[in-house]
């Protein structure tokens, strides 16, 4: 509820409908947060896929060095100082429950993940999170824009005020997200190839560790428009080539058509891409 209607309640009424609906608005934008869509809370099985030799085909399209880019997605251009320290801002979703999560990386260290949901000001509702970067304490919060969800903006500064706050919005977070990829083109376009580990979050909505499993995404963009690709990279073969027709877990377009292309993992731990899409456009 919104305007006139929450005009009528009560002051503690008020504050409860207020976070009700700044988390029905703002909450429900976050899974939209495509920076985040590269874990995608479930993953539709592909529409046709079977193994084939890997003799039987031409060479790889390209090879993706996986083992060297574990985490890229912690490694974008987003960043502010924790004294000395530069901490790298992104957003990843928990595979659990596919709640969204910001995460702050300080290189040479750990990340910290906070919930998107306990970070949010909007009307009344002012949530914020603490995090201790380099043995500095930080505030940081989403304020939020219903009109324009993607101009909503995170807001990180010291709590001993030492330096000035730093600041992003969601379109540009999510901009230097998809730059954080490793680049392939496919089919003519181009893509950006992500290898994440996968976490979980707890009953109070905070995470709760690595599952152990990890997962591979491309993510095309048009514009502003994302689509992404996801596999479980258990699922793709160490002895044959996967190859897939595959629909995207997450587009912001209706016309996104289907990836056809050939998945392999190699000894060395390296990803073997094979374009398909020629062959796919024969059938």
């Amino acid at each position: 509820m919104r305007g006139s209607r929450l005009g009528v309640l009560a002051a503690a009424v008020f504050s409860c409908v207020a976070a009700h609906a700044a988390e029905m608005e703002l909450g429900g934008a976050l899974p939209d947060f495509h920076f985040a869509a590269l874990r995608p809370l479930a993953v539709r099985p592909p529409d046709a896929a079977f193994t084939t030799p890997s003799g039987s085909l031409d060479a790889p399209t390209a090879v993706a060095p996986l083992p060297s880019l574990l985490d890229n997605l912690q490694r974008t251009r987003a960043a502010f100082h924790a004294g000395a320290t530069v901490v790298h801002v992104f957003g990843e979703k928990s595979r659990n429950k596919g709640d969204w999560f910001i995460g702050f990386a300080p290189e040479g260290g750990s990340a910290q993940f906070q919930p998107g949901r306990k970070m949010i000001h909007w009307m009344m509702l002012k949530r914020t999170v603490h995090v201790w970067l380099a043995g500095e304490s930080f505030s940081a919060y989403i304020q939020g824009d219903v009109s324009n969800r993607m101009q909503s903006r995170l807001v990180v500064a010291p709590d001993d005020r030492s330096g000035p706050a730093s600041s992003w919005s969601i379109q540009e977070l999510t901009d230097d997200g998809f730059e954080a990829g490793w680049p392939v083109a496919l089919g003519g376009r181009d893509y950006r190839v992500f290898y994440t580990r996968d976490f979980n979050q707890n009953d109070a909505g905070d995470f709760s560790g690595w599952t152990g499993g990890r997962s591979i995404t491309l993510v095309a963009r048009d514009g502003a428009r994302y689509s992404a690709f996801h596999w479980e990279e258990s699922d793709i073969p160490t002895d044959a080539v996967l190859s897939v027709s595959a629909r995207p877990a997450f587009t912001d377009r209706a016309d996104e058509p289907p990836l056809a292309l050939g998945l392999r993992r190699r000894a060395d731990g390296a990803l073997e891409i094979y374009d398909r899409s020629a062959f796919a456009a024969r059938r």
